[in-house]
């Protein structure tokens, strides 16, 4: 395993199980984990209307880093090991498809793309049905700041956020398919949340603290 990227459009989830997933024992077990939130690699440039060279910017700078931590221990004498909990991973919530969403095209992403696949990334995308599209917004709305609230309504009404967040996903899902990286998709329309930290956690490969233990000091 190595890095993980959480997507979906908003009130699919994403919060909640990227908050479950860096809880449990095995991530914090361990050594090496770099974890970015949406605030970082999306929400702190979006209220400039960034261009497109500056999404491609922000988030090659990330990769950037990922790639040199992913290189330095894939080039060291522990590039072998079996012991998990020394390998360094990448828990990242939201990433270049949401770029991509926004800027309404994959093309300019597709090198930022190869470059995730090369240190072994992996993409979950969260869905859900657009008949609770609705019900899944209002209810944001007691728990985020009224600037939200605004924003939402901004869009011509409730009925004119949740056809922007339908065709959002529409376009998430569209570019899911063009993607190198592995992909997994999941409805959380049912709200089973452990269920569905549970496929995650098998699909990116993030072992029970059982399979590993502490190598000893040299």
């Amino acid at each position: 395993m190595s890095g993980l990227i959480i997507e979906g459009i908003c009130a699919t989830g994403k919060s909640t199980i990227y908050k479950v997933i860096s809880t449990k024992k095995p991530y914090l077990e361990k050594q090496t984990r770099i974890q970015l939130s949406e605030y970082l690699t999306e929400r702190i440039i979006e209220n400039i209307n960034p261009s497109l060279d500056q999404r491609i910017q922000l988030l090659n700078g990330y990769v950037n880093m990922f790639d040199m931590i992913y290189s330095n221990f894939y080039n060291s004498r522990f590039k072998n090991t079996k012991f998990f909990k020394v390998k360094p991973c990448f828990l990242i919530e939201r990433f270049h498809l949401t770029h991509a969403v926004e800027a309404k095209k994959f093309e300019p992403f597709k090198d930022i793309d190869t470059r995730l696949k090369n240190i072994d990334f992996k993409i979950v995308i969260l869905k859900m049905n657009n008949n609770v599209i609705k019900e899944r917004l209002e209810d944001t709305f007691p728990r985020r700041p009224k600037t939200w609230y605004n924003y939402v309504m901004s869009f011509g009404g409730i009925e004119g956020a949740v056809k922007r967040y339908s065709d959002m996903q529409d376009r998430l899902l569209q570019y899911a398919s063009l993607t190198s990286l592995p992909v997994k998709i999941i409805d959380t329309t049912e709200k089973r949340w452990d269920n569905y930290v549970a496929e995650i956690e098998k699909f990116w490969g993030l072992a029970p603290s059982t399979q590993y233990q502490v190598p000893e000091s040299h």
